[in-house]
C-alpha cells in the first residue's frame, strides 16, 4: 500500500508522531529500490512482528505504527511483495491481492481499515 494510507491508518490508531513515523518506517527498506525487482531482504525483515518486537522497547507507539503498517499490508499485497509477518521464524503469507496500484481494488481493503479505526477510536477511546 501507498506511504499515504499507512500513515493514515497510523494516525487512526494513534495520533501521535510515533505511531505515524512507525507506520511508514518498514517501507524505509524501499528506498533506492528499481521497480520490477524482488524486494531487499530489508523489506522482509521490516515487515515482520519480530521488528516491531525489537522496537517496541524503544518505543511503543511506533512498534502499534509498524504493526498496522503489516496488518495493511497483509491484505493488499501479491506474491512479489507478500508480507511474511512471522519472518524469519515461517514463510507464512496471505497473498490473494494482485501487487497494489493506485486505485486498484486493494484500495478498499485499505480505506475500509482506515475507517474502521477512525470509527473504533471515535467510539471506544474518545
Amino acid at each position: 500500500m501507498d506511504i499515504f494510507t499507512h500513515a493514515a491508518l497510523g494516525w487512526a490508531v494513534s495520533p501521535t508522531p510515533e505511531c505515524v513515523a512507525g507506520s511508514i518506517l518498514p517501507d524505509v527498506a524501499l528506498l533506492g529500490h528499481r521497480r520490477g525487482l524482488q524486494p531487499p531482504l530489508a523489506y522482509r525483515w521490516t515487515h515482520s512482528i519480530l521488528f516491531a518486537a525489537a522496537i517496541a522497547p524503544l518505543s511503543p507507539q511506533a512498534a502499534l505504527g509498524i504493526l498496522t503498517h503489516i496488518a495493511l499490508d497483509i491484505p493488499t499485497h501479491g506474491v512479489k511483495f507478500a508480507t511474511q509477518p512471522f519472518y524469519p521464524l515461517a514463510g507464512w503469507h496471505l497473498a490473494t491481492a494482485t501487487e497494489w496500484e493506485f486505485w486498484n481494488r486493494t484500495w478498499i481493503t485499505a480505506a475500509l481499515l482506515v475507517a474502521f479505526a477512525l470509527t473504533y477510536r471515535t467510539i471506544f477511546l474518545s
